[in-house]
């Protein structure tokens, strides 16, 4: 659900703040500006939206109370509020859903009390988070998916939302959520799709702005120039200190994973939905509401929700299996290094103990100090010995366990690869349907008539060897081929397909032409069509009428 856009033609005007990055409860609650005003930075996850959101409270928008701390990942900060990515990851859960879930999120699954009590927290949340501050700065990717929740939170709260789209690369952003958190790529291109496409869909409508994140790590202060004319807002700390700070802030050190534009057009993780999502909403930094991008991304949409019912949920099955082998991996892990932490404990106890003994030997038996000395150099190398073999036992008892562990992976691989050669058995079968022996008597003239004709050969193989020619019923459904002694493939190509015959109960001649007048008006044979072009363009196919 979109919000209203009736606030789009306000104009924010705003007092400078002091000088950093961190605004004080009294700084948001008297920066002047006209109304409440959100900006939204919805991005995918490791898209760089830390650094825009940053660069953003730098020019004097107000950033959360309760501030997720910098990590490794992100060492000049997150600018991202740990109360609304933790309510996020809850209406998530409440749906059935969670981050990585490359599926549709339906916020209808949400329980309606539940739906009610996650409401009233969201509007506590942006209370506390933001007191009284006129322009803040919100950033949490999941929002990207839960924008029909937020929006009737943010109007029924009469806060105007201006969205900021931001941009990267899916295949390095694949490429960070692997190596932070071992997601396969094409799972993370999936992710980034789902993402971007939700976020634009949900703030059509509304002013809002996109950015190349490339291009904002190049030029940092012509991106957010166009950024603030875009949601026709008046920052309220644009001076040459501020831009100062975000010179210093934005470096090009934070783009850690590169892809190239060849790198998109060929690594097998990215598929064409992706490439061409990533093509078109890039559009939108010029142009944030051109029809003609929307109308390309619902039609991408389209064929994602496609997919995603056809595939997803063997998708996740599958997900769910990879999660708990390395789930599974982890805990024999842990298992062993507290077993591990134990014996080093107990070995440093005996030691202590063996060093005490030795101190009260000095003391009392000074006499038999050699004698005491043999002893505890004995009681030391037993000490040694069963640790060592305390040792070798838990690292036999975890090898096999992980042994079992991978056994069980290689058999989960397995029952996937029998699936999966069982399918390719029944194509396999469906190539294999023998012809007549009456046909295989017309090969030499059908050689004879295709001798240098490579292009009628080519159509007749791809009709031989579609799954949806059928020889016995293409001659049981016209006799007269049949008593013609004629070749079933032959006949559909040269006459049949022109005099709207079916070749097989599964696919419809007139309807196929009718659909596309395109194959029509060329002349091809609809089913050749399909089999050599219309497949991989995604055309769908027109079944027979019974």
């Amino acid at each position: 659900m979109n919000l209203a856009s009736a606030d789009q033609d306000l104009t924010v005007e705003a007092s400078a703040t002091p000088a950093g990055a961190e605004v004080s409860r009294r700084d948001r609650e008297t920066a002047g500006c006209a109304g409440r005003t959100a900006v939204l930075v919805l991005g995918m996850h490791r898209s760089g939206t830390s650094s825009l959101a940053g660069a953003m409270v730098r020019l004097g928008g107000a950033a959360p109370l309760t501030l997720m701390p910098p990590t490794e990942d992100n060492p000049k900060g997150y600018w991202e509020s740990i109360a609304i990515m933790t309510l996020n990851d809850e209406i998530l859960t409440a749906g059935g859903s969670h981050w990585e879930d490359w599926r549709p999120f339906d916020p209808t699954r949400i329980p309606a009390a539940i739906a009610f009590t996650l409401k009233e927290r969201a509007r506590s949340v942006l209370a506390e988070e933001f007191g009284e501050a006129n322009l803040v700065v919100i950033k949490d990717p999941r929002m990207c998916r839960l924008m029909p929740f937020w929006s009737q939170v943010f109007q029924e709260a009469d806060w105007s939302v201006r969205p900021v789209l931001q941009l990267r690369s899916p295949l390095e952003v694949a490429m960070s959520l692997n190596r932070r958190d071992g997601i396969p790529l094409g799972l993370g291109c999936l992710i980034w799709l789902r993402h971007v496409l939700d976020a634009e869909a949900e703030t059509r409508g509304m002013r809002r702005a996109a950015v190349d994140w490339n291009d904002f790590l190049a030029r940092p202060r012509r991106a957010l120039e166009r950024v603030g004319k875009q949601l026709d807002i008046v920052w309220p700390r644009w001076s040459d200190d501020a831009l100062a700070e975000i010179d210093e802030f934005i470096s090009a050190d934070m783009r850690r994973q590169r892809a190239s534009d060849s790198d998109l057009q060929t690594h097998p993780a990215v598929n064409d939905l992706i490439r061409e999502a990533n093509a078109v909403i890039r559009e939108l930094v010029q142009n944030p509401a051109s029809e003609t991008v929307q109308r390309a991304l619902d039609h991408i949409s389209q064929r994602l929700e496609d997919a995603a019912g056809v595939f997803g949920y063997a998708m996740v099955e599958l997900e769910q299996r990879r999660l708990h082998a390395q789930s599974a991996d982890a805990a024999l892990r842990n298992e062993y290094t507290a077993q591990l932490a134990a014996a080093r404990e107990e070995f440093g106890r005996q030691i202590g103990e063996a060093s005490r003994r030795l101190d009260d030997a000095r003391g009392e038996f000074g006499r038999r100090l050699a004698e005491v000395r043999s002893e505890l150099s004995q009681e030391l190398a037993d000490a040694q010995g069963e640790f060592a073999r305390q040792l070798a036992e838990a690292r036999g008892e975890f090898a096999r366990q992980l042994a079992e562990t991978r056994s069980q992976s290689r058999h989960l691989v397995g029952i996937a690869n029998r699936n999966l050669a069982r399918a390719e058995e029944a194509v396999a079968y469906l190539d294999r349907r023998s012809e007549p022996a009456s046909h295989r008597a017309l090969g030499t003239r059908l050689h004879d008539y295709f001798r240098g004709r490579p292009k009628e050969r080519a159509e007749l193989t791809a009709i031989r060897n579609s799954a949806f020619f059928d020889a016995e019923f293409y001659l049981d459904s016209n006799p007269d081929v049949r008593i013609a002694g004629l070749d079933a493939a032959f006949h559909y190509l040269t006459s049949g397909g022109h005099e709207g015959r079916d070749p097989g109960p599964f696919f419809s001649t007139h309807e196929y032409l009718a659909k596309f007048p395109d194959v029509a008006a060329s002349g091809l044979n609809a089913l050749a069509h399909y089999e050599m072009y219309g497949r991989r363009e995604m055309r769908k196919i027109p079944l027979s009428q019974p």
